[in-house]
């Protein structure tokens, strides 16, 4: 591993130094202000810090950039973040958006395959495809990792997708965290799941917030974009998309290194392995997810302030109803739900909503009575149950499930282990409400099931 400190720099004096050697340099670019004076135009990169960078060893290179973007933050209408640009020895850009505004934040990105020695990294700040609201970025600290061949990630990290963003990444649905699954796939091999966290949907099921939460329990979206094949080598043999539609579609596109090049392609996120846009993002993995111990949700709940993203989001959109209320289908600030992740088997058209019962008598379902918005999926789950704003821990006195089958199904659904807890202030998990595990719980249509112990 390398380590390498920026200084801290003030973009302000670094534009004024960059307009003034543009001045000198040439005047043939001009551009009229608002009092219909002429100016130089302004600049469309402008660096931040420039700096050589000693790596030890050859691999997978990983930036762990800290920066800020005083002035804006990603709740704030026109100033939701600023863009820096990060390039290694003049090479492609990868962009990254300071989606946390005047708060320093870490940001981890790849740099792809490295050679041991010096490198050249650059970082300039994007004014371009900036919000208007986006006038400096400070750099307080980079650090560079190299994974190299023999490191249990290698192969994983060699393998991840590039993804080129939509335009409007700055400001709206805007790429949060990365993760990947791995599976034996037999003779050596691997099968490698790639998923982004999207900071919202603005299509699909995200034009229905509170469909969306009962059905997935958050305002955030989750979605696979590439699932590969490698071999003992760790190279791809075979590999797939999530294309528009949902479709599964072979990847026919092209590389940088290992890494396959994607866009994205919806308004809800799904992927394409042609095309580009001003947004590469070449986001480092946060951790491996184990979606049989986990919902992916878990991988939000290690980084509150993915949920504090999404949350924000919602609220400068103006999703969120204004007067929280549990008995409406419109949904308001995440923190007044409960959390439930459960694991559950459905066959047959079942399909489950969770119940939850105050100790003032009062009842409210995760899918507001609406048969659409139960969970008719199996594996570790999650989903969210609307409480009134003031409800505390101890007001929980019971959770259950409820078939809510569309139409009449003759499946059957099991319930084998549960965990319910809300979020403090700061969107952090507080200790579980409720755990329990055990033998599986046939739940029947009927009566509400009701959960041990609770």
């Amino acid at each position: 591993m390398s380590n390498i400190v920026m200084p801290r720099v003030d973009l302000h004096t670094t534009a004024r130094l960059f307009l003034r050697k543009a001045v000198i340099a040439s005047a043939a670019t001009l551009w009229i202000t608002s009092a219909g004076n002429a100016a130089q135009a302004p600049p469309t990169s402008v660096i931040v810090s420039q700096q050589s960078l000693k790596l030890e060893k050859a691999g997978e290179g990983i930036l762990h950039l800290t920066a800020r973007a005083p002035n804006c933050s990603w709740g704030k209408k026109g100033a939701e973040s600023a863009v820096v640009s990060v390039t290694l020895d003049g090479g492609v850009s990868r962009e990254v958006v300071l989606f946390n505004g005047d708060k320093a934040h870490t940001y981890d990105l790849l740099l792809g395959p490295v050679t041991a020695g010096t490198h050249q990294l650059k970082i300039a700040f994007r004014p371009d495809l900036s919000p208007e609201g986006a006038q400096k970025v400070i750099v307080d600290k980079a650090r560079a990792e190299v994974v190299a061949p023999g490191d249990t990630r290698y192969t994983a990290i060699a393998n991840m997708p590039y993804l080129y963003g939509r335009n409007d990444n700055a400001a709206s649905d805007t790429p949060l965290i990365t993760t990947y699954e791995s599976r034996d796939a037999g003779e050596g091999k691997r099968r490698l799941i790639y998923t982004v966290i999207f900071s919202n949907e603005d299509g699909g099921t995200g034009n229905d917030l509170g469909s969306l939460v009962a059905r997935w329990g958050r305002s955030s979206d989750i979605e696979w974009v590439y699932d590969v094949v490698v071999g003992p080598d760790s190279k791809a043999q075979s590999a797939v998309i999530q294309a528009a539609g949902h479709k599964i579609v072979p990847f026919q596109g092209r590389y940088e290194g290992r890494h396959p090049i994607l866009r994205t392609a919806t308004t809800n996120n799904m992927v394409s392995d042609a095309g580009q846009s001003p947004f590469l993002f070449a986001l480092a993995p946060l951790r491996e997810t184990f979606p049989n111990r986990e919902p992916r949700e878990a991988l939000m709940d290690d980084t509150p302030w993915s949920h504090r993203i999404a949350a924000e989001e919602m609220r400068r959109e103006s999703k969120w109803e204004k007067n929280p209320d549990p008995n409406t289908l419109a949904a308001s600030d995440i923190r007044h739900y409960l959390q439930v992740n459960y694991e559950a088997r459905v066959s047959g058209g079942a399909a489950l909503a969770v119940q939850v019962r105050l100790k003032n008598g009062r009842v409210f379902l995760s899918n507001h009575g609406r048969e659409g918005d139960a969970i008719a999926r199996s594996g570790w789950l999650r989903t969210t149950i609307e409480l009134p704003a003031e409800t505390s821990p101890k007001d929980i006195v019971g959770i259950a499930f409820v078939r809510a089958d569309v139409g009449s199904a003759a499946g059957l659904a099991t319930v084998s282990a549960v965990r319910a807890f809300l979020f403090n202030g700061d969107f952090r998990p507080r200790e579980p409400q409720f755990r329990w595990s055990g033998a599986p719980l046939d739940i029947v249509p009927g009566p509400p099931v009701l959960v041990p112990d609770t």
